[in-house]
């Protein structure tokens, strides 16, 4: 789990620039599904790790993602809104999407590939 923690936040960091033009299913399947996966496995703390330059050996930090915990929840704010305004536009992608993301945070596939025969759900914003 620690090492999949620490794939899924830097998947999340790979797309911290992208723009909405630049969005297509395969971003905001990533973006969410890394999201979730964080925030479902990965136990976030208060303290900060975000300066390794503190640390008596800075070659061994301690258990952790890598990334800035202050940057992962920014690369999600961030994220936010160009993705519900694709998901709103795209509402195909947006259900294939969300469909990934069930896969991925409870384990039973990958985030590209589903079981056949399954009936796919429409996903809608509540908000």
């Amino acid at each position: 789990v620690d090492t999949a923690c620490l794939v899924h936040s830097h998947l999340l960091y790979l797309f911290k620039n992208y723009t909405y033009e630049d969005l297509d299913y395969r971003s905001v399947s990533v973006l969410l599904s890394s999201q979730v996966y964080l925030m479902v496995n990965h136990r976030f703390s208060n303290k900060v790790y975000d300066d390794l330059q503190d640390m008596t050996d800075p070659t061994k930090p301690p258990p952790s993602i890598q990334i800035p915990q202050s940057e992962v929840f920014d690369i999600i704010q961030q994220q936010r809104y160009q993705i519900l305004k694709y998901m709103r536009l795209h509402p195909d992608d947006a259900d294939d999407a969300m469909e990934a993301v069930v896969r991925i945070a409870t384990g039973t596939g990958s985030r590209t590939t589903c079981e056949k025969g399954l009936k796919s759900r429409h996903w809608q914003s509540i908000g």
